[in-house]
This record gives C-alpha cells, structure tokens and sequence, in this order.
C-alpha cells in the first residue's frame, strides 16, 4: 500500500471557513491540528438525499465510501488537513479500517454512514 499526495500536503482552514473538494473513493483525510468537521457527497436514501456528516479530532483519519464533492469544515481554532490518496484494494481498505479502530483506538477512522 502506497499513500501518494493528492493536492498540497497541508492544508489549513480556518476557524469557521469550508474547503470544498472532490475525493476519490481511494482517498483518506487526515486532521493533523484542530477538529474537523466533514460533509460527505449527497446521495440517495430511503427516496430522500442524504449528505453524511463525520467529525474528525486531531489525528483522526476517514475514509470516504465513494467519490464524490465533500465539504471540510473547521472547528474553532482552525484545522490543518492532509489529503492523501491510498492506492489499495477495496478489501485492504476495509481490513485497514477495522485494524486501525482495533489496535489504535486513538487513531480512528470514521466512514460517513
């Protein structure tokens, strides 16, 4: 598994300010200072849309479910946000996930559902 850039390394908002970005399905994004607040992309349930919604503290990393426009909101106090897209199976993905909530609880990863 290969972890390469997908836009600058760091990225930082500030408190109260949105950055919206389009994410691959392979992608994964790190808050690396400050909470973080994510808008998952719109799609459709129970005949209604639904837009997921996740939060991140400090060091915590999500994964998205699929591609799509996501909306990263700062907590107060700014955040610094790394994106980063992870070339690996769909199952390793998923295998990573219940690892790293497994044997690093402080380091969680969170699927907006």
């Amino acid at each position: 598994m290969q972890a390469t850039p997908d836009r600058d390394p760091a990225i930082q908002i500030r408190a109260g300010e949105s950055l919206f970005v389009y994410l691959h399905a392979d992608s994964a994004i790190t808050s690396t200072a400050g909470g973080l607040k994510l808008t998952g992309s719109p799609r459709w349930l129970g005949g209604q849309v639904f837009r997921p919604q996740a939060t991140l503290a400090e060091g915590e990393v999500w994964l998205p479910e699929q591609s799509g426009w996501v909306t990263l909101t700062a907590a107060a106090g700014g955040s610094t946000v790394h994106i980063c897209r992870v070339e690996a199976p769909v199952k390793l993905m998923d295998w990573l996930r219940q690892a790293i909530s497994t044997f690093m609880p402080g380091r969680t990863t969170r699927t907006c559902a």
